[in-house]
């Protein structure tokens, strides 16, 4: 029966309806197994908030026969779902409690769930401190994909994609097909961030077949398509694709993707030659980045590029630009706070502070002021 929490992931359907079959068990070990089937089915089917109440339900029944063990397994389980719901909090507790229960495979398993909390959290310099050597393959795949993508945000590409291709060659060695197609998917970002866009394009397409069925991470796939598209220049495309993914993310209530579609599509309406409409998306979603600092500020720092391409050119957006690439360089967001700089050293130039300016620049790379607006 213990396979059927692999199955969850690769195969959700049917294992949601074999577990469903075994939930009235007896056996509360048993019954708590088939609740935590159900729960992790339902995050990959579009149903979050039934998959949380699942798990909670299991908790419930292990904790009233006294299954300690199988209580940490449950909030193991948690700690994904409600992340992935937005409870940032929730999730961290769920960690906790867990950590001084599990070993072995459950303890790399609860690594891997809070290297993923983390990254999505916006705490990417975290992430890298968890990798370690798994023994269960299918551990070892979900943690180097999770500090694979954190270096992948943090700029270090190099590092990311060797995260992520030692993770599709344990994924191909040991017939973990439904990770290899989460693994490509992630080599395809990297491919995005690299500027190699054709071959993003390409691995998207030849990945999303395999991940049918996986609401979830049909969603993230289609978040990171339409980056790949705003990044070709292509934004209405990516507009009309992240219109329809946050309607999917927003009814399977997975809040986490809801604001990386709403950053992706203030992006998408601010490269559309829409600032207006990439400000108001740029609130919403540093509203729905409540729980995740470093993330909001993202958000933050697209709707100043929108000020700026609606005319402010005002002294309050250049100390709001210089804040936000201090914060943004604090988190590790060392691209964005280049921007970030860059922005502020033309509002300066626009006061004719050239000096200023000159610093400003200097930091995002060297170079003169003329030189570097040429650049943009």
């Amino acid at each position: 029966m213990s396979d059927l929490l692999a199955r969850a992931a690769a195969d959700p359907r049917g294992a949601y309806a074999t577990a469903s079959a075994l939930r009235n068990t007896g056996d509360p070990g048993q019954r708590v197994l088939a609740l935590r089937a159900l729960g992790l089915a339902d995050k990959e089917l579009g149903r979050l908030g039934e998959g949380i109440a699942h798990l909670r339900e299991a908790l419930d029944v292990a904790e009233s026969a006294r299954l300690d063990y199988a209580a940490a397994q449950v909030r193991m389980n948690l700690v994904g779902l409600l992340a992935t719901g937005g409870d940032i909090e929730g999730a961290l507790a769920a960690a906790d409690a867990a950590a001084p229960v599990l070993t072995g495979a459950d303890a790399d398993r609860l690594r891997a769930n809070r290297a993923y909390l983390l990254a999505r959290s916006g705490r990417i310099r975290e992430v890298a401190r968890i990798a370690r050597t798994c023994a269960d393959p299918e551990v070892l795949v979900g943690l180097r994909i999770n500090t694979g993508l954190a270096k992948a945000y943090a700029g270090r590409l190099g590092g990311g994609e060797a995260d992520l291709r030692a993770a599709l060659a344990v994924a191909e060695r040991t017939g973990l097909r439904h990770q290899a197609a989460m693994v490509r998917h992630n080599l395809a970002f990297v491919a995005m961030r690299r500027g190699d866009l054709p071959r993003a394009l390409a691995l998207y397409d030849a990945v999303e077949p395999a991940l049918v069925g996986a609401e979830e991470r049909l969603c993230q796939l289609r978040i990171d398509r339409a980056e790949a598209l705003i990044a070709a220049r292509l934004p209405g495309e990516a507009r009309v694709v992240l219109a329809d993914t946050l309607e999917r993310s927003t009814a399977g209530g997975y809040r986490c993707d809801t604001a990386d579609a709403l950053l992706l599509l203030a992006h998408a309406e601010l490269a559309d030659g829409d600032p207006g409409a990439a400000a108001a998306t740029a609130r919403r979603a540093q509203a729905e980045f409540a729980d995740r600092t470093g993330f909001a500020l993202l958000a933050g720092q697209v709707g100043l590029r929108a000020r700026w391409a609606a005319g402010d050119r005002s002294a309050s957006l250049l100390a709001a630009a210089e804040r936000a690439a201090e914060r943004l360089a604090g988190h590790g967001w060392a691209s964005a706070a280049a921007d970030a700089r860059t922005l502020a050293g033309l509002v300066a130039l626009a006061h004719g502070d050239q000096e200023h300016a000159e610093r400003l620049l200097h930091r995002v790379g060297g170079g003169t002021v003329s030189a570097r607006v040429a650049g943009l």
